[in-house]
């Protein structure tokens, strides 16, 4: 309790201090980086495909609920599509890069799960950081604040390393995450130089570098997917696809019984009506990375709750039906942005011509949060799936 005191204390000084001082200085007396940008175009950008996110329309999925609980999220100001050359960067394990004359935060190159205010941009609470290990070389930079999400992982922070592959950079170094199996049997696959050294972020919070690469690129709200990055995904990843679990009819189920949160609590009442239409139910963490490709790779429908596994469809074919299970969220609630991320798996449905429907689930409990548990009706399923056209197999 003593040292959060402390911290706060430090924080709250340091702050009132970068009025008066670069931040960079406060960090050196005090161990506290304040957040104060700079944009990236200061920084000489080399732009890569910045036509690759255009917004997208005001269309809203099939639903049996006429999209009532739909909110169209207004595209970002920003496009990321970019790399930075840095001489002498600092740089963060949760996805920042600084200025290392001011240490200031590089707005457009730094890699942040944001909150949004009146439709501007704060960052997530400063942390405090004790140690910089100074590097030497060309170090490129894949961190990310939610580099632990599968999803951001393999649709944010893998398509950066396609990025610098496809225009010829290589650097010696890649300051990256490695902490999960699935990162691990990404990386495998990308088919990486032998000899390229891996920084681990956990082991070191905080860098300098003689140079920094930075490459730029995050699936920004309100925007299409990028074509380079869902094809590029596909050409690294279907190759290394496996067997596994699967379903004959391709039909399969993804069931969030295994997790924290986000789970369906009336999961058992709805199976029966799964299996009717030939449903197979599958548990995506007992499955490889290869696993996951080779299972989305042969789907012809696929029912799933919100959640990260679902950025396994950039592996389906067209046409390949999805239903996606919300919480029953209140509508209002969006101009609050605790729902931003509903209409992620929906644009990349549209980027691969999947045919995509949603249904939100509750009874008479009305669920606000985004990480709750909640129910789904089953006449809401069984209503659901004939919309899709689909028919029982018994």
């Amino acid at each position: 309790m003593l040292s959060d005191l402390i911290k706060k204390i430090l924080k709250r000084l340091a702050w009132v201090g970068s009025l008066y001082v670069q931040p960079l200085t406060i960090f050196r007396w005090m161990g506290v980086l304040v957040y104060r940008t700079i944009s990236y175009k200061n920084f000489s950008p080399i732009h890569f495909r910045p036509e690759a996110q255009g917004p997208m329309d005001d269309q809203k999925p099939p639903s049996i609920h006429h999209n009532h609980f739909w909110s169209v999220t207004l595209p970002s100001d920003l496009v990321m599509s970019h790399v930075l050359v840095i001489s002498g960067g600092l740089a963060d394990c949760s996805g920042n890069v600084f200025d290392p004359l001011t240490g200031k935060l590089i707005s457009g190159a730094t890699h942040k799960y944001r909150y949004k205010v009146k439709r501007a941009y704060i960052p997530r609470p400063r942390r405090v950081y004790l140690h910089v290990e100074n590097l030497s070389g060309e170090v490129a930079i894949f961190t990310a604040s939610n580099q632990h999400i599968y999803w951001h992982w393999l649709l944010d922070v893998i398509p950066r390393l396609i990025m610098l592959e496809e225009m010829g950079k290589k650097p010696q170094s890649l300051y990256i995450q490695t902490k999960f199996p699935f990162q691990h049997e990404m990386l495998g696959y990308m088919g990486l130089p032998s000899n390229l050294k891996f920084i681990d972020c956990e082991k070191y919070p905080m860098i300098a570098a003689s140079t920094l690469l930075v490459p730029c690129h995050q699936i920004m709200e309100g925007r299409e997917f990028p074509e380079w990055v869902y094809k590029g995904l596909r050409k690294k990843f279907l190759p290394f696809s496996k067997s596994g679990q699967g379903s004959s009819s391709g039909r399969v189920y993804i069931s969030r019984a295994g997790a924290s949160q986000r789970r369906i609590s009336n999961e058992e009442k709805l199976l029966p009506i799964l299996r009717d239409y030939g449903f197979h139910v599958v548990r995506l963490e007992e499955l490889t990375f290869g696993e996951q490709v080779g299972l989305f790779s042969n789907l012809e429908v696929v029912v799933a709750p919100n959640g990260s596994g679902l950025a396994n469809l950039v592996f389906c074919s067209k046409g390949t039906i999805v239903i996606e299970i919300f919480p029953q969220v209140p509508q209002a609630l969006n101009s609050m942005d605790l729902t931003f991320n509903f209409d992620y798996n929906y644009r990349l449905s549209r980027s691969l011509d999947l045919n995509y429907y949603c249904v939100s689930g509750g009874d008479e409990h009305v669920n606000v949060s985004k990480v709750g548990d909640y129910s789904l009706m089953a006449e809401d399923l069984v209503r659901t799936l004939e919309l899709t056209k689909i028919s029982r197999l018994k």
